[in-house]
């Protein structure tokens, strides 16, 4: 078991920040550490992370707890709750279905969609497996003519058992492509 630590250097990071430990063997756990990394470096130049889908699927998510706990606890025994069955796994089955279109069709890879007072962008990024290549791609929503800044960084460079570093540029944006 091989865990590494990763730092994010940026302007603003201060000093006393705990490297972020990632075990390199599992490719998800190394994408969600440097996911996290951009995450909060965008966090640190002024940009709020908007949560306003995750919200949504996450409200779906308690309307299916709910509609599971009517049809287990609802007073009538089996046949005569038919109706009250069928309408809670309808409910279920279509709040599934808009949360994984959400997933699928919307967020797709978006790992944060923020805003400054200036600004608007998504993030989005990809960590194919057995691939060094972490690919990062920011939008900007501010502008419709923009195009996406896209940058691939090797990933065998970002970390180190002794002395933690990561090459990671810290980026500022603003309102204009």
């Amino acid at each position: 078991f091989c865990t590494l630590r990763v730092v994010v250097v940026s302007d603003s990071m201060p000093p006393q920040q705990k490297p972020k430990k990632a075990n390199i063997l599992d490719a998800r756990e190394v994408k969600t550490v440097l996911d996290q990394a951009v995450v909060d470096c965008l966090e640190k130049d002024g940009f709020k992370e908007k949560h306003l889908l995750t919200d949504i699927k996450l409200f779906l998510g308690l309307v299916c707890c709910a509609a599971a706990a009517v049809s287990h606890f609802y007073p009538a025994k089996f046949p005569a709750n038919k109706p009250v069955l069928f309408i809670c796994c309808a409910l279920y089955f279509i709040c599934v279905g808009i949360i994984e279109f959400i997933a699928r069709f919307i967020q797709k890879d978006t790992i944060v969609d923020a805003s400054s007072k200036t600004a608007r962008l998504t993030a989005e990024s990809t960590l194919n497996h057995f691939s060094p290549n972490y690919k990062i791609t920011f939008h900007n929503l501010t502008s419709s003519d923009s195009h996406p800044a896209t940058q691939t960084i090797n990933i065998t460079k970002m970390f180190s058992e002794t002395a933690p570093s990561c090459p990671m540029p810290s980026a500022r944006f603003s309102g204009t492509p």
